[in-house]
C-alpha cells in the first residue's frame, strides 16, 4: 500500500517484508497516539510553557496477554516517576483481549474449501488477521465452541483502511456465492 502514495526519497516502510507485516499486525504490541489536546496549532505555536498536553493512546496487544494486566503496567510506567516534576495521570476506558481462532472443524473446513473451488475454481486459502479485534475475543468468549470465519470482501484496488477504500462490488459478489454455498452444504 505504502507504494501507491507519494513520499520522500528514501523512504522505507515501518515493516518490510509481508510476513513482518503479519506478524506486527497480529503477534507484536503497538502503541498509538490517536488524539492530542493542549498543544498549540502550528500558525499559534511559540515558545511558551502549556498548562497540559493530554493525549489518546491506542495499545494493541496480541493474542494471550491479559489486557487487565497489560493496562494495569501501561498505568505504572506513565505515572511512576515521571521526569522534572511533572504531574502524570491515566484513564481507562475498557481494556479487551486479543483473538486466536480455533482450528476449524473437518466440516466446517471442508464446506468452506468445496465453496471455494466451485466459486474460484482453488482451494480456500487460510491466512490469519486481526489478532488484535477484541470483538472476536469478546465473541469466542461468549461462544467458545463455535467455528470462526473472519473474512472480508476487499477485491482489486480496496485499500482497506486507506484514506480511499472502497468496496470492489465483483469480488464482494463472489466471496458472497461462495459463504452462501459453504453455508448451504453445512446445512444439507
Amino acid at each position: 500500500v505504502w507504494t501507491d502514495f507519494p513520499t520522500l526519497e528514501g523512504v522505507e516502510p515501518q515493516t518490510p517484508g509481508l510476513s513482518e507485516i503479519v506478524l506486527s499486525g497480529n503477534w507484536r504490541p503497538s502503541l498509538s497516539v490517536t488524539g492530542v489536546d493542549g498543544m498549540p496549532s502550528l500558525k499559534d505555536a511559540g515558545n511558551v510553557l502549556r498548562t497540559h498536553t493530554s493525549l489518546k493512546l491506542s495499545m494493541r496487544i496480541p493474542p494471550g496477554v491479559d489486557a487487565d494486566s497489560a493496562q494495569a503496567a501501561m498505568v505504572s510506567a506513565l505515572e511512576s516517576d515521571p521526569p522534572h516534576g511533572a504531574h502524570v495521570t491515566f484513564s481507562t476506558d475498557a481494556a479487551a483481549n486479543g483473538f486466536s481462532a480455533p482450528a476449524m472443524t473437518a466440516t466446517f473446513r471442508d464446506a468452506l474449501n468445496e465453496a471455494s473451488i466451485a466459486t474460484f475454481g482453488n482451494p480456500m486459502q487460510v491466512f490469519f488477521e486481526g489478532g488484535t479485534i477484541p470483538f472476536l475475543a469478546m465473541m469466542q468468549e461468549k461462544f467458545p465452541n463455535a467455528d470462526f470465519l473472519v473474512t472480508g470482501s476487499l477485491g482489486p484496488g480496496g485499500n482497506a483502511h486507506g484514506p480511499d477504500e472502497k468496496l470492489h462490488i465483483p469480488a464482494t459478489k463472489a466471496v458472497t456465492t461462495c459463504l452462501a454455498a459453504a453455508i448451504a452444504s453445512l446445512n444439507a
